[in-house]
């Protein structure tokens, strides 16, 4: 716009007959409504979040199951921590590590190498909340990591 040789570049003042510029000033909206396709899309949204986790899931339950049952027979440790699944699991990220936590609250096994990989990995820090007198027990070692989960909230 054009006013009096003046150029308007947007709406938030205005040239006044009198010669000089008013500021228009705006209320705010106390409320601002979504309009009904944002709503829609806000729910699609969540709908496709929550597929996505719950695939996660059923993955990661596969992937626990098919190494539980392949490792059930092993003696060796460090067979079990190098099998495909295993490795896999310890590459899944930091979703991962409440489904550990909780698979080791339910059926405690060796998940202590794949938790502490994954929780350097994804937040930088080492961790191993397991006593020295608790080594080698394995329903006190996934006590005491599940006792961390729930200390950090991460499950």
């Amino acid at each position: 716009m054009n006013y009096a040789g003046a150029t308007v570049v947007d709406d938030s003042c205005r040239y006044r007959s009198s010669g000089n510029w008013e500021t228009i000033i705006r209320p705010v909206p106390s409320k601002v409504r979504p309009k009904s396709n944002d709503v829609a899309l806000v729910a699609d949204y969540r709908e496709t979040v929550q597929k996505e986790a719950e695939k996660f899931k059923n993955e990661m339950e596969l992937l626990i199951k098919r190494w539980t049952n392949e490792v059930e027979d092993m003696s060796s440790f460090s067979d079990m921590v190098s099998h495909k699944d295993y490795v896999t699991i310890s590459a899944k990220g930091s979703r991962a590590i409440p489904l550990l936590l909780n698979e080791l609250r339910h059926r405690p096994h060796f998940w202590f190498d794949a938790l502490q990989i994954l929780i350097k990995a994804n937040h930088g820090i080492d961790i191993d909340p397991v006593n020295e007198e608790d080594r080698g027990d394995l329903r006190k070692m996934a006590a005491a990591w599940v006792a961390w989960g729930e200390e950090s909230e991460l499950i």
